[in-house]
């Protein structure tokens, strides 16, 4: 019961943590989201505050630990006291849903908790002395635990002494957190990697589903648990698979950033960025990568003026400030890697990477080709870049291509730069971990391009939005203040979006043509919809607007069909076939659905009557009371 009481705090401390962020945000977090954030969270907090304490002399032990707790309580009190400007939420709904699992999904929540146990009973066996073969994390922490910290000396010490003294302290530290609670025995110190394991597993489901439907959602975090090597390395204590969570649960974050353009999101992806510093020497490259992307992507899609110059230095100081008393302690000691001393680095020991080049393919082949470690997955992640090579550089995939892109020449670099001599000895007993690093992101990225997206097109005046009503430039909404939510379509959205369709807005704005309204004002009213249906659960995946007069004569204003033979490329959808749904609230809507070969809904929250269709020449297929019910109909309906 020790280890268990040892992890609620680090819970506690952790959900404490999350809190603190979550006061400065508006994200809504699911439930299961933010426990094993809050966890992770904790993970990275206790191995900061071990590292400050021991450095500023003060003694590590079980009465240390009860103040720290007794400092996150007195935190935990003021947060639910004080009232917190922001308005982030948890969801506290569970997340399997509002209907029932089917059978595929309760085979995937199965094997997840199978290979779970399967983990555990792997684990225990093991005394923790043998994990110590490549890194001595194990001794580390039995080194931290009986002199009370950090001992003196311990950076400077020697490789025969200890490995890799300059690695990051996050998990023997964790694991000296542990043995403050349980002393020090062999047994429940085995369960910390099962546990992170476990976590990782639940907070990549919540990720993804915010993007997939369930049953995409649970079928990636089924693949992911299940990958031999993922799992085997869930059952020693290494870094490797804790890189892997850190680092694959902030690239979600960033995702969800680049898909949604969620600021909040951005924002707990470089928190997690800075995190993953304190676990490995590699989290340097992918954070580096995070950074550049991050800030190619905030300049393709915004003017450079001083907001998009904050949204790139809010990322790069929050990843500065976690990151920072390790990178002093590294500079203070003069700390440096053994294999990688950039010091040694010359021309003629690049050469002579260089020259093993040919080897480090044939090794990389085995892995990839080797179905005893992999089970097949990266044959299968590489058919699938194959299969959708045509999407690879399109929307938010280019940046996953680019930052997947980045972090490979970064390991690439990282290998040429090798000085410890015997490169292929290197490479023979790194790379296998190396890509476990990888796993999580690729997993998810595999399953988002082979995705069966489902699409849902609406109409915004009348479906969305209630209808402004008046005479001349009265009847457009061309302010912000004038923008109301239907009743129920916020809920609608977010039902859609759980179901696994994307929604997509089609709409006629020739206020901007008739002079009413200029194209930026309606872009900043069209981020603010996206903003409320973001923090109510939902999202747009697009937003098409025709801004001509209708006597323009262009081929997008509806009934004609440009916006769709549009949104068809943008979207990669061969034919619609009559395969998806147009929801409009006007004539006009339902013969620019039937025309572009979707099939049509009614929703009576504009300005048409029940009745009114039965003398159309393009008639709905389905009449709805409002965009709730209408999403209703597509959900039980056969397609």
């Amino acid at each position: 019961m020790s280890f268990v009481y040892a992890l609620l705090c680090v819970e506690i401390i952790g959900v404490t943590s999350l809190l603190a962020v979550a006061r400065c945000l508006k994200y809504k977090f699911s439930l299961s989201e933010f426990f094993s954030l809050a966890f992770f969270c904790g993970l990275a907090v206790v191995s900061i505050e071990f590292l400050i304490s021991s450095l500023s002399g003060i003694k590590y032990n079980f009465a240390h630990v009860l103040i720290l707790l007794l400092t996150a309580s007195i935190f935990l009190v003021v947060f639910f006291v004080v009232p917190s400007r922001k308005s982030f939420s948890v969801d506290l709904s569970f997340e399997v849903g509002f209907k029932t699992l089917s059978l595929l999904e309760k085979i995937f929540i199965l094997g997840i908790v199978f290979q779970v146990i399967w983990v555990v009973f792997l684990s225990l066996p093991m005394p923790v002395d043998a994990h110590d073969a490549v890194a001595n994390y194990a001794l580390k922490a039995k080194m931290f635990y009986f002199a009370g910290g950090i001992p003196h000396g311990f950076f400077n010490f020697s490789e025969d002494l200890v490995a890799h003294p300059d690695y990051p302290i996050l998990l023997p530290a964790v694991m000296n957190w542990v043995y403050q609670f349980t002393g020090f025995e062999y047994i429940g110190i085995n369960m910390i990697m099962p546990v992170i394991f476990t976590a990782f597993i639940i907070l990549f489901y919540s990720l993804v589903f915010k993007i997939f439907s369930r049953t995409y959602a649970l079928g990636a975090s089924f693949l992911l648990a299940t990958i031999p090597q993922v799992a085997a390395y869930a059952g020693i204590i290494h870094t490797d698979l804790v890189l892997a969570a850190f680092v694959s649960c902030a690239f979600l974050y960033f995702f969800l950033f680049l898909k949604n353009n969620d600021g909040d999101a951005l924002l707990l992806s470089a928190l997690f960025f800075g995190f993953s510093l304190w676990v490995k020497n590699e989290a340097v490259v992918f954070t580096a990568a995070f950074l550049a992307v991050c800030s190619s992507a905030i300049l393709s899609r915004e003017r450079p003026h001083a907001g998009s110059l904050r949204k790139i230095l809010l990322p790069v100081l929050i990843v500065i400030l976690i990151a920072m008393p390790w990178f002093i302690v590294k500079t203070k000691y003069g700390v440096v890697n053994s294999d990688l001393d950039v010091s040694k680095v010359s021309a003629v020991s690049i050469l002579l990477n260089i020259k093993e080049i040919p080897a480090m393919l044939n090794l990389f082949q085995q892995e990839v080709f080797g179905p005893k470690k992999w089970n097949i997955f990266w044959v299968l992640f590489f058919a699938a870049l194959i299969w959708k090579r045509k999407t690879l550089f399109k929307d938010e995939n280019k940046y996953v291509s680019l930052f997947l892109g980045l972090s490979v020449v970064g390991y690439f670099i990282g290998y040429m730069a090798i000085t410890g001599g015997n490169l292929y000895f290197y490479i023979n007993t790194t790379i296998s971990r190396f890509m476990i690093h990888f796993t999580g992101i690729c997993a998810f990225w595999m399953v988002w391009l082979i995705w069966d997206k489902k699409f849902l097109f609406l109409d915004r005046d009348g479906v969305i939005c209630a209808e402004k009503g008046g005479e001349g430039k009265d009847v457009y909404i061309t302010r912000w203040e004038d923008f109301n939510f239907l009743p129920k379509v916020l809920e609608a959205l977010a039902a859609a979006n759980t179901a696994g369709y994307e929604c997509v807005v089609i709409s006629n704005q020739q206020c901007v043509g008739k002079g009413y309204i200029s194209q930026p004002e309606l872009d900043q009213i069209t981020r603010k919809m996206e903003e409320r249906i973001i923090k109510a659960g939902g999202r747009l995946a697009k937003v098409y607007y025709c801004p001509h007069l209708k006597s323009d004569g262009c081929v997008c204003h509806k009934p004609k069909i440009g916006l769709f033979e549009k949104a068809k490329r943008d979207l990669d959808i061969a034919d619609f076939s009559r395969k998806y749904y147009y929801v409009g609230d006007a004539e006009r809507d339902m013969e620019a659905g039937s025309k572009a070969g979707l099939k049509t809904i009614l929703v009576l929250t504009g300005k048409t009557k029940r009745g009114d269709e039965k003398n159309w020449i393009y008639k709905p297929d389905y009449v709805a009371a409002d965009l709730l019910e209408a999403v209703g109909i597509i959900m039980h309906s056969k397609l």
